[in-house]
């Protein structure tokens, strides 16, 4: 008997579709009376993310830290090192669960590897909570490595409340160097108008990649201040760093033009 495979393949295909979208259907239907510990489950599979969303808006403290807890749970249990503990820390941001930073707080001194204590500061850019900010800079001051620079970044990540710390490793010599670059990019994330005096210095400097990152930021801050020293750039020597403040010079340019209608 001869079996057309394309064709048997898009059958295939089609019950599976159909499975799914029957499953999305009765999940759909129920997902409402589920306890916490069930909706948790269908998230971590890719599904009831409006549910965890819609119970975290009723700010119920108590609902709110059993969702946490649960989630953290399922992070230190999973062996997926990719998808399911990325959704539980998408998760553990959404709730704030402190419990998760202070856990992954502990993790950044007390990991038993040093690839444990990177990926402790990683988790706490991911989780965005200001309460994360202290530890955060002193394990800058601290561990001079890679520990160090992945702290800078999530201090970054976690944006307007790490200003004042991102600031304070930036004005320390003995911190500052050798981290440059990430300091830089830490700004970035902030689109924080305090750092325009450092990025025009770092602008003004000779390290290339480090004045083509600052030129790029300031347009993304987009302070119409800057103007003036930017054009001092646009015919810079360095083809990367003039493409970037002529860019810059644009998005500002745009910006002021956008307010004054």
């Amino acid at each position: 008997m001869y079996i057309n495979i394309k064709w048997m393949s898009v059958f295939l295909f089609m019950l599976v579709v159909t499975a799914r979208a029957e499953n999305t259907n009765i999940s759909s239907q129920n997902i409402k009376k589920m306890n916490n510990e069930e909706l948790i489950q269908l998230f971590l599979e890719g599904n009831g993310f409006s549910e965890i969303t819609e119970r975290i808006r009723e700010n119920n403290s108590d609902q709110n830290e059993e969702l946490g807890k649960l989630l953290l749970r399922h992070w230190k249990e999973s062996s997926d090192a990719g998808l399911v503990k990325a959704r539980c820390l998408q998760g553990l941001r959404l709730v704030k669960s402190q419990e998760a930073v202070d856990y992954f707080i502990t993790q950044l001194f007390d990991g038993e590897t040093k690839t444990d204590r990177v990926l402790a500061a990683h988790q706490l850019g991911i989780l965005k909570n200001a309460s994360a900010v202290p530890a955060l800079e002193y394990a800058v001051s601290t561990d001079r490595g890679k520990v160090a620079a992945e702290a800078i970044s999530a201090l970054g990540k976690i944006g307007e409340p790490a200003v004042p710390s991102l600031m304070r490793i930036w004005e320390d010599k003995g911190l500052r160097v050798g981290c440059e670059e990430r300091i830089i990019s830490a700004i970035g994330y902030t689109k924080d108008i305090r750092f325009r005096p450092i990025l025009l210095n770092v602008l003004e400097g000779k390290d290339d990649l480090g004045r083509d990152n600052a030129a790029r930021i300031l347009g993304e801050i987009g302070d119409a201040t800057v103007l003036p020293e930017l054009k001092k750039y646009q015919n810079d020597s360095n083809k990367q760093v003039k493409e970037n403040v002529l860019e810059a010079i644009s998005k500002i340019e745009q910006r002021v033009q956008k307010e004054e209608k």
